[in-house]
């Protein structure tokens, strides 16, 4: 890691923070996530070969600690108390971004999408009892990619290997940006299905409520009702 050579106190903490990836990794496991795979799962373009080189540098200096699983298969990743203290830093920084800065095709891969949905949005209660398996279809890049979203008794798993279940719902992104800002609460719907940004195939019941098992939308706008905003424009002091 890096210095810049300066006794600042933010110059010694952009040592960490401004470390390409780190703040994502620092928010996964701030999510929840203990284990290399599930880290990784929130962030599918960092190789892991720097992602284990980022978590090296984190225990290192303190922020984490890496201890064994109790089966002795693997290790699990914990921020320390010093760590924790990060995670306001974190939420700043993404008030931030959301109250000045735009979502843009760049900014919207769906695979990230789907996974934020499921590691912290999912709407148990409105879930169909049974099994249910949805696939996703979209591109990244010049490559078509598919993952399935697995429902099984009130429990949703990602999938990036077909499942080896029936399909109930195919669901085709053709405007991730459209799809992202409809998880942030930015858009209706309603209307990215009117735009033919997201088209859905199968059973009529499961893809009305599709949208209804994610709390996402709700709670983006609620947020930003909450703090005066609504994405980079303050609304007026009534």
């Amino acid at each position: 890691m890096k210095t810049y050579g300066q006794f600042c106190p933010i110059a010694r903490a952009s040592e960490i923070l401004a470390e390409r990836w780190t703040p994502i990794i620092l928010r996964n496991l701030f999510l929840g996530c203990t284990t290399f795979n599930e880290i990784a799962a929130g962030a599918p373009l960092l190789s892991r070969a720097l992602l284990t080189k980022r978590l090296r540098e984190l225990e290192r200096v303190g922020v984490i600690e890496i201890s064994p699983k109790s089966d002795g298969h693997g290790s699990v990743y914990e921020p320390t108390q010093a760590g924790w203290e990060l995670e306001a830093v974190l939420h700043a920084m993404g008030g931030w971004a959301d109250k000045w800065m735009d979502v843009t095709f760049q900014h919207s891969d769906p695979d990230v999408v789907l996974w934020s949905w499921c590691q912290t949005f999912w709407r148990r209660e409105a879930l169909p009892a049974g099994r249910v398996v949805v696939r996703f279809d979209f591109e990244r890049g010049d490559r078509r990619v598919r993952l399935w979203l697995l429902v099984q008794e009130k429990e949703v798993e990602i999938c990036r290997r077909y499942p080896g279940f029936e399909e109930d719902l195919v669901v085709a992104i053709a405007d991730p940006q459209l799809f992202a800002e409809w998880h942030l609460g930015l858009v209706e719907w309603e209307r990215v299905l009117r735009s033919g940004g997201v088209t859905i195939e199968g059973r009529r019941n499961l893809a009305r409520a599709l949208p209804t098992w994610n709390a996402g939308p709700e709670t983006h706008k609620q947020r930003r009702k909450e703090k005066g905003y609504v994405r980079n424009r303050l609304l007026p002091a009534i």
